[in-house]
């Protein structure tokens, strides 16, 4: 029962965390597309909490779009935010935070 409250916090602990961070990437974002901050790669991977060549597999996969401005990958904090979502329903979220 203890254990269960234990990895109950944890979860929660951790939701918070990721609502923190997000919360601070959206203060310090300016740019936006019609209200949604945009994240440039090195951001995205900070994020996500993974390397630059493992976000580049999410985008060859197709589950992470973005789009270009110039020579630059720029992604909107909403799709960053929904492949977040489906990554924890396909229960691979805690492969993100490693």
């Amino acid at each position: 029962m203890e254990n269960q409250h234990t990895d109950d916090l944890s979860r929660i602990l951790r939701t918070v965390e990721e609502i923190l961070e997000i919360v601070h990437f959206m203060k310090d974002h300016r740019s936006q597309l019609e209200g949604d901050p945009i994240l440039d790669f090195a951001e995205v991977c900070q994020l996500l909490r993974q390397s630059e060549r493992q976000v580049r597999r999410f985008r060859e996969q197709g589950l992470l779009i973005g789009f270009n401005i110039g020579a630059r990958r720029m992604y909107l904090l909403s799709e960053v935010q929904e492949f977040i979502r489906k990554m924890r329903r396909r229960g691979k979220l805690e492969s993100l935070n490693q």
